[in-house]
């Protein structure tokens, strides 16, 4: 497989492999390409978590919001930061 990489990205592999860390360029893409697997699957996995918990959501029953207690909970809130400030 031939890569062609844009100037900028080259200097990146040139400085990475510099380090020592990697002994050529395929050990660099590997690396590389086992991290962005590793992400676009954490990614994948928060994504069905959230829409799990939205849809959990929109089942449940609604509840009326009380502006008092959300005002007294920011306030709350508020002086716990201050306080830890």
């Amino acid at each position: 497989m031939r890569i062609d990489l844009p100037h900028e990205l080259e200097v990146i592999v040139e400085r990475l492999r510099a380090t020592g860390q990697f002994a050529s360029d395929a050990e660099i893409f590997r690396a590389a390409l086992v991290d962005l697997e590793r992400r676009a699957i954490a990614w994948a996995d928060k994504h069905a978590a959230l829409k799990q918990a939205i849809d959990q959501g929109l089942e449940g029953p609604a509840e009326p919001w009380d502006m008092d207690d959300i005002r007294r909970e920011v306030a709350e809130r508020l002086a716990g930061r201050a306080a830890a400030e």
